[in-house]
């Protein structure tokens, strides 16, 4: 407590609105103690989306901030930078409201996304007592069959600790879920996996769990009892466990046994990520429409509404926001497919086409961290890495993280530690602390 007690933490009276108290843990305890309130702290991070969400529309609204100035002593936390805090609570995914009894013991929680009248569900159960846990296995009882209640069931089981329940319901949602509505099918393939990947982070069978899906789906496939569904699964889930090169064998294997075979068009949206994680460079620039493809992405591009402004905005703006996050991981993959094949000349026409239109470090970082992955990086990469370093004077640990690892990948492992270390030397972020020792166990130093 003594260490907790020196976290000050920061209000955010401009987003989420006056109720949140500018105190350090300890003093937020002792306040809670004395005024009889409930300590309530937001944890989130600055690049979550949903975070962002409710600083716009949760936590300004009336009736939430009534309830959390007479009721609670409430908190804003960044998790990534109080991480003692963070990691005391069991943080691991964000937002997490986190309800505290006025001694700083947990009585509930929320993970993700609530509109007002959600929290105020939730924040009116804690005055009587009751927790989430308790109040969902009630609404279990009539609407069992409803994805959206057990997927939120199972987020609370396991930011409670009940990790086993949690997977139980999780993976019920994942295989039962569609059946019971149609409309989960984007959530199954969105939220439901990172809820899966944040569970699998504490509960190991997570991992194997969905490695087993996607076993089933491939064996599906093979016997050719296997459908649009089962390939969407075998793709996701094999990325998910790190065995993004399985999806290429199979399709590989269903076009040698019968290349009119139906069930091939199915692969067709995954084929390009397919062959870049498969290193099949050939494969890609081979292709007749590449350039054509080049180009329509620059277009894309060129739309300049970032995805974060867009989730304010209209429908229109979300749409262009996110062919243009798809567009920019598609240049970089043909990016990547050319340094990979060493096709230099295109891979620097390539280069110069993306920076015309995007010119910025977020860019230059990503054209390095794509040379990396073909694993052929080379000069022309360290300086796109060292020209993104600039302008934050050498502090953006992304950008530096892909400098280090392209350095150490040309051979120069002796000046990749040294950046590592000097940034070591710079730092009291407890994150970039940890991503900078991580190099450095990947290159052998201490």
């Amino acid at each position: 407590m003594a260490l907790l007690g020196v976290l000050t933490v920061a209000a955010q009276t401009h987003a989420g609105g006056n109720a949140f108290q500018s105190l350090s843990f300890n003093d937020a305890v002792a306040k809670a103690v004395k005024e009889k309130k409930f300590i309530f702290i937001d944890f989130y991070t600055t690049w979550c989306a949903p975070c962002k969400m409710m600083d716009q529309s949760t936590f300004p609204d009336a009736k939430v901030q009534k309830w959390l100035s007479e009721k609670a002593v409430a908190l804003k936390v960044d998790a990534e930078r109080k991480i003692a805090l963070a990691d005391k609570y069991r943080i691991d995914s964000y937002p997490t409201l986190l309800f505290l009894n006025s001694d700083g013991s947990e009585f509930d929680r929320i993970s993700g996304y609530v509109t007002p009248d959600e929290f105020m569900t939730f924040a009116r159960g804690v005055e009587r007592g009751e927790t989430s846990i308790e109040r969902m296995r009630k609404e279990m009882g009539s609407r069992a069959d409803d994805p959206m209640v057990r997927m939120q069931f199972a987020s609370a089981l396991a930011g409670r600790g009940e990790f086993a329940e949690a997977l139980k319901e999780f993976l019920w949602c994942f295989d039962h879920g569609v059946e019971n509505s149609a409309d989960f099918t984007g959530i199954r393939n969105s939220y439901l996996l990172m809820e899966l990947m944040n569970l699998s982070r504490v509960h190991p069978p997570a991992i194997k769990a969905l490695a087993d899906r996607a076993g089933a789906a491939e064996s599906r496939l093979r016997t050719g009892d296997g459908t649009q569904e089962d390939v969407d699964d075998l793709v996701i889930l094999n990325q998910l466990v790190d065995k993004p090169t399985r999806s290429m064998a199979v399709y590989d294997a269903l076009v040698k046994k019968d290349p009119d075979a139906k069930i091939l068009q199915a692969f067709d949206p995954h084929l390009f990520n397919m062959r870049i994680a498969s290193r099949r460079y050939d494969d890609i620039i081979g292709s007749k429409d590449v350039e054509r493809d080049i180009d329509q992405r620059l277009k894309e591009l060129a739309g300049k509404s970032s995805a974060l402004t867009a989730i304010f905005t209209s429908d229109d703006a979300q749409r262009a926001a996110v062919r243009r996050a798809e567009a920019f991981e598609r240049l970089m993959g043909y990016y990547q497919a050319f340094v990979g094949a060493e096709e230099s000349v295109r891979a620097s026409q390539l280069a110069e086409r993306i920076l015309n239109v995007d010119d910025n470090p977020n860019t230059l970082n990503g054209l390095a961290w794509s040379a990396y992955l073909s694993g052929k990086a080379t000069q022309v990469h360290v300086d796109q890495a060292e020209k993104a370093l600039k302008p934050s004077n050498g502090a953006s640990i992304d950008v530096l993280d892909t400098l280090v690892r392209v350095l150490d990948q040309m051979g120069r492992t002796d000046e990749a530690i040294r950046w590592c270390k000097t940034a070591l030397g710079k730092t009291d972020d407890e994150m970039e602390k940890r991503i900078l020792q991580a190099c450095l166990k990947d290159f052998g130093a201490s």
